[in-house]
This record gives structure tokens, sequence and C-alpha cells, in this order.
């Protein structure tokens, strides 16, 4: 999950929100109309970062 947001596994809970909302402002589908793709990688970036989010998923990820 780590990887797929750019982050580091060190990066602070309270940084995430702020942080997602850069990337999903980049990388948002109607932000990308040309790329096919976008739907599917923003779909992967949100479960990453609602994996992040939660205490109980973080821990259990890392």
């Amino acid at each position: 999950h780590y990887k797929v947001l750019g982050i580091d596994p060190s990066t602070p809970k309270v940084n995430l929100g702020k942080i997602w909302r850069a990337i999903s402002l980049r990388h948002h589908p109607d932000k990308n109309l040309n790329d096919y793709t976008a739907t599917a990688r923003f779909q992967i970036m949100q479960h990453s970062i609602s994996v992040l989010q939660d205490d109980e998923k973080r821990q259990a990820y890392d």
C-alpha cells in the first residue's frame, strides 16, 4: 500500500489526509480522461489509503 501511494511506511496517520487529497486531485479519473487505466488505478489507491488510515488494518498490513 505504501508503494502504491508513494509514501514511506513511517508516514504518520495524521498526514495521510493531506497526502490523499493531493494524490486524489492528481490521479482522479475525471482529471485523466484520456487514460483508460485511471479508474482502476484510482480504485487501488482508494483501497490503499483506506487500509493505512484504519489503525487495525494498518497494523495487520504492517
